[in-house]
């Protein structure tokens, strides 16, 4: 399986569904939220970076990691963001970099 389509796909599904307006409704339900989600959170909101709940913008930071996990580039996920986000280049990159400081620091470029 080639790893920019397993990061595109993985990462499209969740912008699918977030568009769908499912986002808070269909994949997270948590009841409270972890000092990293508020972290990562926090990145977003002192970014301006909007999203269409809190859930899914948490789902969105955990399939960034689950991305790279499956052995995504940064490049890889940047490139899937791209081409499934309206956000800007920029924006991209302050997502994929709170989502590795929150839910994947092992992956912080050294």
């Amino acid at each position: 399986m080639n790893v920019r389509s397993a990061a595109a796909r993985a990462i499209a599904v969740t912008a699918i569904v977030g568009a769908a307006g499912l986002g808070a409704a269909g994949l997270a339900s948590a009841q409270s939220y972890t000092a990293s989600d508020l972290a990562y959170l926090a990145v977003l909101d002192d970014n301006s970076i909007t999203y269409t709940s809190e859930d899914f913008a948490i789902d969105m930071g955990h399939e960034i990691c689950g991305a790279m996990d499956s052995g995504a580039s940064i490049y890889d996920v940047a490139v899937a963001l791209e081409d499934y986000s309206s956000l800007s280049d920029y924006d991209n990159g302050v997502v994929i970099g709170a989502a590795i400081g929150a839910y994947c620091p092992a992956y912080t470029p050294a």
